[in-house]
């Protein structure tokens, strides 16, 4: 009977120290949860601060035409897109280069763009294959081009009457822009058509594709004057001299230039690595800017056949570059807007443009007015 008993009072001192166990480990489990929550609360208005910081300093950078205030303002955007702070922050960065006009196009996405000479009217490419004709001032749609094949790139020619086109399926067509019809297919390469290039006498064409190969054609009769291989892999961007006398072609790892279409090319240093852009000649010929998805645009000076300088700016794949109609600024399209240069002193200038991701870009010939387009459906 005593050992029954004494077994009974250990086994209560047992349970009442266990519930004491319990009590202390649940006061400290609450005690830990309470210090957990304070550090998460004093984390997100830490957090809330410097987001708030980040903002400010955008704008404050912004009003100072500083590139920095973007990438700021940018970062917190993407961070928290229903931040009210921050999209206004990024309406009031964009808004000192005010929007003329903006088109919602029915279409996939946006590939390239090219305008009239006259600045009348502008070509919009998709990947949908359709080719839309719009009023440069009102941005109306005129006329579609239609065709199955995704469309890569356009060239207008010096003209305006003609308007050459690269395929998915390594077609180059040339749209007559009068009758609306296609006056010629020049067939070729074996997979993309990447870029195409008018000769700036509208004579010949040149289109550069993922077969590693450059095609010049002749614009009067369809025919193929000349084919160029490159170092191996695919060629992405081509253009002639402003004297009509060599042509450039790009890809990555590789910049050749042809200043006989018969010899072997010349081939230039440094070349980026990754997929390139068009490549553009300053209207003397001596100087060639290359962008990249690199991030980065090259220049180089065309005699030596090496890089001179190089640009960053912070906007993402360098998606297309243009000369303003005087040669003196140097315009690039990356992801989110369009920089500018001084094209002799690479002087940046403000940049323009909405903040959207966009391919193709343009300016009129007295340099106040840029169209750009956007990605998908834009």
């Amino acid at each position: 009977y005593l050992d029954t008993e004494e077994a009974r009072t250990q086994e209560a001192a047992m349970r009442i120290q266990a519930q004491e166990s319990g009590r202390k480990e649940g006061e400290a489990r609450k005690v830990a949860e309470r210090a957990t929550e304070f550090a998460q609360t004093e984390r997100r208005r830490a957090e809330q601060e410097l987001t708030a910081a980040n903002i400010e300093r955008g704008r404050l950078f912004g009003l100072h035409h500083n590139s920095l205030g973007e990438g700021l303002i940018w970062r917190e955007f993407l961070r928290n897109p229903d931040s009210p702070h921050a999209f206004w922050a990024a309406w009031e960065y964009y808004q000192h280069n005010p929007c003329l006009a903006t088109s919602a196009l029915a279409v996939e996405e946006i590939s390239d763009l090219a305008l009239s000479p006259d600045d009348s009217w502008l070509a919009v490419s998709s990947v949908d294959g359709r080719i839309l004709l719009l009023d440069f001032d009102s941005l109306k749609v005129r006329a579609s081009l239609n065709q199955h094949e995704p469309c890569k790139a356009l060239s207008m020619s010096p003209d305006g009457q003609s308007l050459a086109a690269a395929y998915a399926n390594g077609d180059i067509r040339v749209w007559d822009i009068s009758a609306r019809t296609v006056s010629a297919t020049l067939q070729g390469h074996n997979g993309t058509a990447w870029h195409v290039a008018y000769a700036p006498d509208g004579g010949r064409i040149a289109s550069a594709g993922r077969d590693g190969t450059v095609r010049v054609w002749d614009t009067a009769t369809g025919e193929c004057l000349a084919l160029l291989h490159g170092e191996g892999g695919e060629l992405q961007g081509v253009c002639f001299s402003p004297d009509g006398g060599a042509l450039v072609a790009a890809g990555p790892g590789q910049i050749l230039l042809w200043s006989n279409l018969a010899a072997s090319p010349r081939i230039f240093g440094n070349a980026p690595t990754m997929n390139t852009s068009n490549p553009v000649f300053s209207p003397d010929g001596q100087f060639l800017y290359l962008g990249s998805t690199d991030c980065s645009i090259r220049v180089y000076d065309v005699a030596a056949g090496r890089q001179l300088s190089r640009l960053q700016p912070h906007n993402g794949t360098i998606r297309k570059l243009w000369l303003s109609h005087d040669g003196k600024i140097l315009h690039a399209r990356g992801w989110w807007r369009v920089d500018r240069w001084l094209r002799q002193s690479l002087q940046p200038l403000p940049s323009m443009t909405e903040p959207h991701m966009g391919y193709g870009g343009g300016s009129s010939k007295d340099g106040r007015r840029l169209v750009t387009s956007s990605g998908p459906k834009g």
